[in-house]
């Protein structure tokens, strides 16, 4: 096994099946190459003299931390991965926001809705999840760890973009706060020749029937995955009182290494947090580069984590009673299990 493993800028291009059959039912495999995400979201406030007083000037600070380099930032080795989509783990439960601004929901823009039973409808809100299984790799030795792929919907690839780039521009939180990620991946996709397995509902198998001449597919539809490693859930009636005290504990300094790099994460849930998968063939965590050792869980889902202003004590006063929550779900569930 190579001693290297794999960091986050060495996937170059990945070659995926079963994720795409033609109108025959034959699967088609997708060659996509790395994209550079887009920003993560931001939520920098400005006051102004007139509007804000002085309590809600002490609400923000003057200076955004700077976020460390990543060790491996700069990391030469390169690899193309021939991957298979496999089990289906579970849609994301983080998406949840608008729709892109393209409002439109055919590719003949009629703004009619497809039938959720033959056709996942554009406009679904949640990414879908699934394991996939590493058939060959090419370039450098590296060793490549349990790998998961998130799918964006249809009409919510920006979102998925934006994601993308605060795991980016998190590198150096990568197997200690957050979930590692491997890359940014975007193709265009004919949805008149090609059906996409997340996207298809129960129509994804077998022969593809007559088009409806009024829902017309998308001829230039954007597919967006972003490639991690797999993590395990943590299950809600699994942790006793001692075991989400530690949870807590390291929940909260979690916290504080966000702030230090400027950075609010407000999507608390215990689907959201999650264990390191066991080693090997996992890759074990890392510790915290602002603590003196490495966290038992790991944060994923990053669509509403920004770079923000915020003052540190209003950030901490919002995820305490966060984290309490989710904790309180935990020994909740374990006490009615």
């Amino acid at each position: 096994m190579p001693e290297e493993t794999l960091s986050y800028n060495a996937i170059q291009s990945i070659i995926i099946t079963g994720l795409a059959k033609d109108n025959d039912g034959n699967d088609v495999p997708l060659a996509m190459s790395r994209t550079d995400p887009l920003p993560a979201k931001t939520a920098i406030f400005v006051p102004s003299d007139g509007r804000y007083s002085t309590h809600a000037k002490a609400m923000i600070i003057k200076d955004v931390p700077d976020i460390p380099k990543a060790v491996n930032s700069a990391a030469p080795k390169r690899i193309e991965l021939r991957i298979h989509l496999e089990m289906l783990l579970t849609p994301s439960v983080g998406d949840h926001g608008d729709d892109d601004d393209n409002s439109e929901i055919d590719g003949n823009g009629s703004g009619e809705e497809h039938d959720t039973d033959d056709y996942a409808s554009p406009r679904a809100r949640h990414s879908t999840v699934y394991s996939v299984r590493v058939l060959s790799q090419d370039g450098d030795p590296l060793y490549v760890p349990p790998l998961i792929v998130k799918i964006a919907p249809e009409r919510q690839g920006r979102k998925l973009a934006s994601e993308a780039g605060a795991y980016q521009a998190l590198e150096c939180l990568h197997g200690s706060v957050i979930g590692r990620a491997y890359g940014y991946f975007r193709a265009e996709v004919n949805l008149r020749q090609l059906r996409i397995k997340p996207w298809s509902g129960n129509k994804f198998d077998g022969p593809r029937g007559d088009f409806d001449i009024f829902r017309m597919p998308n001829t230039a539809a954007s597919l967006n995955i972003l490639v991690m490693e797999r993590l395990k859930p943590i299950p809600l009636h699994s942790l006793d009182e001692a075991e989400a005290k530690q949870v807590q504990e390291d929940l909260t300094c979690i916290v504080e290494d966000l702030i230090k790099v400027g950075y609010e994460y407000p999507d608390w849930n215990t689907s959201n947090i999650m264990r390191p998968f066991p080693s090997p063939p996992g890759i074990p965590p890392t510790p915290s580069p602002f603590q003196t050792r490495a966290y038992r869980v790991l944060l994923v889902d990053l669509e509403e984590a920004s770079r923000t202003n915020c003052a540190p004590y209003i950030i901490r006063s919002f995820t305490e009673s966060r984290i309490e929550q989710v904790i309180r779900e935990w020994l909740v569930a374990r006490d009615s299990y």
